[in-house]
């Protein structure tokens, strides 16, 4: 007799994510989004999230980036973090699979679409090129990127990556 409300739905579509095999946690978040809707209940950026999470985690990409694309349609990403908060996720999956130039080209369409980068945006870009140990492309990203999240030290221009990435690390810390 318990009624749901918006955050046990979140709650719950976030937990099938990340305890439920791919297609199962695809499914389940597509019925959560389906049952609230017919309890009069909207979604809101928390479930948007988890739904793109769970087709990252299925390898569906373009299914990711629709409902990404359904959320702001519905209005769901009026502010600024919310549209960088789901495009992160994907800039992670692809990062996760090993498809740098994949995130790459989400921060391309950010960027196009006049989406505000955030440290987190950037620090997993970066990520998905260290990962496939692609050093210096890594490196120049982040000093080209550094700037549009905060104040780029002058003194680490010539900083290795590791040191780089120790402090634009901080920098973020600092801002949440």
């Amino acid at each position: 007799g318990v009624r749901p409300d918006r955050s046990t739905f979140a709650l719950r579509m976030q937990f099938d994510t990340y305890t439920l095999p791919p297609a199962q946690a695809v499914e389940a978040a597509i019925r959560a989004m389906t049952r609230m809707r017919q309890l009069g209940l909207y979604p809101t950026v928390h479930h948007y999230a988890a739904l793109v999470q769970a087709y990252c985690k299925s390898k569906d990409f373009d299914a990711a980036y629709a409902t990404i694309e359904d959320a702001a349609s519905d209005g769901v990403l009026s502010e600024p973090s919310s549209r960088v908060k789901l495009h992160t996720i994907l800039i992670h999956a692809y990062a996760r699979e090993g498809k740098p130039a994949l995130a790459l080209k989400v921060v391309q369409k950010m960027l196009r679409a006049n989406i505000p980068l955030d440290a987190a945006a950037v620090h997993a870009l970066v990520g998905a090129f260290f990962g496939v140990k692609a050093f210096r492309l890594a490196r120049s990203l982040l000093l080209e990127l550094w700037p549009m999240v905060a104040p780029f030290p002058e003194e680490l221009r010539e900083a290795s990556l590791r040191t780089l990435v120790a402090q634009f690390k901080a920098t973020r810390d600092r801002s949440r």
